[in-house]
């Protein structure tokens, strides 16, 4: 298996569309447990959300390097500089999913899998793949013969 460190749009989808999305509270409930508040915005509270959402992107990144690290005893930056910038970037059920299976992957080296925020984002992919297959035709269509 090979690794390399995604690149910003990647994480930024994956973060703005969790922040966006209203079916994947539970993800968020975990990821609050973890301290990245998400999701909770007000107009008073509207600067620490942009920082929650940094962080967790800052995080993804890192959790991205420490898993290419592993794989090729460092040398991360061989790939691609590593100045990660968040930034808002929109994107659907189903460019989110490809975007986090890309970023799974490329995570699953050493003992990151087994890291929480690892967890979580692999349980946001179940979610996601959830969310699709509920609006597809065929399942509407089985669903309806129940």
């Amino acid at each position: 298996m090979s690794a390399y460190v995604v690149n910003d749009s990647t994480i930024n989808r994956i973060v703005t569309h969790l922040d966006c999305s209203r079916k994947d509270r539970w993800v968020k409930n975990e990821l609050a447990d973890l301290g990245f508040e998400l999701g909770q915005r007000t107009i008073a509270n509207q600067n620490e959300a942009r920082d929650d959402l940094k962080r967790l992107a800052d995080a993804l990144f890192q959790l991205n390097v420490d898993a290419v690290n592993y794989r090729y005893d460092g040398g991360a930056e061989q790939f691609r500089p590593l100045d990660f910038q968040y930034q808002v970037e929109l994107a659907g059920y189903w460019t989110a999913l490809a975007e986090l299976e890309t970023f799974l992957y490329q995570c699953s080296e050493g003992d990151i899998p087994t890291r929480p925020l690892f967890i979580i984002m692999q349980e946001l992919k179940y979610s996601l793949w959830g969310c699709i297959v509920h609006d597809l035709p065929a399942y509407k269509a089985a669903e309806a013969r129940i």
